[in-house]
Order: C-alpha cells, then structure tokens, then sequence
C-alpha cells in the first residue's frame, strides 16, 4: 500500500513491466496482471486458446479491444463467446474504446475533422481543417458525438457482461489542434480573448505553436489559462457523461481510462487530461508508464505511479 490506496501493476502486452516493479508492494495475487488484446488477436487465435494462455499466466483482468482508430465495432458473438469463456475462468473483461479517433463517425460526419490554429505561410491567417488526417482525429464537442460514443456504450453495457468500460485516447494530441467554431465558442463564453489567441499564431507561429503557449499558460496570460482550463473540462464532461451512463446501465462495473504519464505543464497544455479533475468520475486511471518509450527506467514507473496517487481522489484506483 501506498499513500493509502492499493497500487495494482498490470503488464500491457509485455511481463518485463510487471518483474520491473518489484520494488512495489503490489502483492504476490497474480490475479492483479492484466493485459490489452486486439480482438484481431482473438479472431486469429480463437478465444479458448486466448483464455487458456492468460489463465496459466495469472491474467485476471483483460482489456478487450472492441473499437478502435478505423471505428469499427467488434463482432459481437466473438465478444459473447470471449466474455463466457473468461467468466468461467474467474477472469474479468473490459471493454477497450477508442474515443477521440474514429474512422465510421468521420466518414460520415466529415465536418467534425479537429481544426489546426493559424499557420502563416503554409495556410490563411484562420484555423483551417485536418481533413486527409489519416489518424481521424475528431473533435470532441462536434454536435452528436458525444451522444454518438453514448450510443455505442449503451449497446455494450445492456448486452453483454461486460466487468467494465475503458477509456483510451481521450485527450487532445497537440495544443494546436481544436480551434474550431465550437471550442472558440466555448472559450469565448469564459471570457477568453479567443481573437487573440488566434493572432498570437498569426503573429509568431513558431514561438506559439510550443514554448510561448506553455510559457503563458505557465506565467498565468489569461486567455492562454482559460483556454486549457476549457479544454480540461470538455474531457471531464466527457468522461462524467459516460460515468453516469454505466452507473444507470450497470451499478458496479468499473470505468477506468488511460492518461498520459507525462505531469509537467507541457503535458497538461498539449493534452488536457487533468487527474485531480478528472479522478472523480473514475474507478481506475492507468498512467500509460511505457519506460522504453520515453526514455526511463523501470524506476520511472514507480516515481509516475506515485505522483499519479497523490494527484487523485480517493475513489479512484491507480493502476500502472
């Protein structure tokens, strides 16, 4: 135990995270390793063979992927069959949802592509499109997705056994992405002088686009502040919309999500997921700690893990 709450290790894809905490007294249950599955991976497979194989290696709690970047949900007898079989091995599943890339809703609802700020030389002093982005980025206050994702986990949660719902990818990818109408609209109806933010880019892109919009946000320029500040808390609506949806649906099963394990202002600009803000509507966060990736050790993992405990609220589990 850990500043009072239990820390659980779950290896993704590979052990060598789970033998890298050992320092951590996450407890000898075996039942606490979990893993992340393509469901590609189940098809090719097959589910008895899958679940045979994370059962002799003391999985006990499986992230299924059911839709990811292209948009595509998954079959839903292998899903049924999956869930039965993992069930009957004591083993939880959940439910992996990509939410800020999809494919199906982009294609038809093409205006819904997330805008870039001004960018002097390559395109008009406005915020123009990303259209052709081939990583669907959409945008998150885009009329009807919201309820679009809603649908989509209400067709989860009433018709198969799921343990719970994941959360991935639920973040913006870079601090200028997301100058479309709806979100200057929403920053406008804080008080942001969201004209000039948009000239700030106009006038000096390559200070803007990095150093300088961190730097102000840092400094405390107060429409750069209101701007992140509004960006956080389209996430947490995001995410309590979705955490009250499971609650009516089905009381008990868990919502968790994965954040980015970066925790310095650079991190909280360009991505916009706030734990402190964000932990309340969540049973679980998993910092995503992929030490190879950015450059650590696997002591980096427990340093991330433990701040990541102390930046959440009590009901919230923290998992690596």
């Amino acid at each position: 135990y850990i500043m009072k709450k239990k820390l659980q290790t779950i290896g993704v894809f590979v052990v060598i995270i789970i033998l890298g905490l050992t320092t951590l007294n996450y407890g000898t249950n075996e039942k606490n390793r979990g893993m992340f599955i393509y469901s590609s991976t189940v098809s090719a497979q097959g589910v008895s063979t899958v679940i045979d194989k994370m059962h002799e290696n003391g999985v006990g709690h499986i992230y299924l992927l059911v839709k990811g970047t292209n948009g595509i949900m998954i079959d839903s007898t292998l899903l049924a069959d999956f869930i039965t079989a993992a069930h009957n091995k004591s083993m939880e599943v959940h439910a992996w949802y990509g939410i800020s890339q999809d494919a199906v809703f982009l294609a038809a609802n093409p205006d819904a592509v997330i805008y870039h700020s001004p960018q002097p030389g390559m395109h008009n002093n406005q915020p123009y499109p990303m259209t052709g982005d081939a990583n669907s980025r959409l945008n998150f206050l885009y009329p009807g997705y919201k309820e679009y994702v809603l649908s989509k986990m209400t067709y989860l949660l009433t018709n198969f056994n799921l343990d719970g719902i994941h959360l991935d990818n639920i973040r913006y990818h870079h601090l200028v992405y997301s100058f479309d109408q709806y979100h200057i609209t929403r920053a406008n109806g804080t008080g942001c002088n969201t004209a000039r933010l948009l000239q700030l880019f106009i006038d000096n892109y390559a200070h803007y686009s990095g150093a300088g919009w961190i730097q102000g946000y840092v400094t405390g320029d107060v429409d750069i502040v209101k701007w992140v500040e509004m960006r956080k808390n389209v996430l947490v609506e995001f995410i309590s919309a979705i955490k009250t949806l499971v609650q009516q649906l089905k009381p008990g099963a868990e919502l968790s999500a994965s954040f980015t394990p970066e925790l310095n202002n650079d991190a909280m600009v360009h991505y916009s997921q706030d734990y402190t803000l964000c932990s309340p509507y969540l049973d679980r966060v998993m910092p995503q700690t992929w030490f190879q990736t950015y450059g650590g050790s696997t002591s980096w993992i427990k340093t991330v893990t433990e701040n990541v405990i102390d930046l959440v609220t009590p009901n919230c589990k923290v998992t690596a």
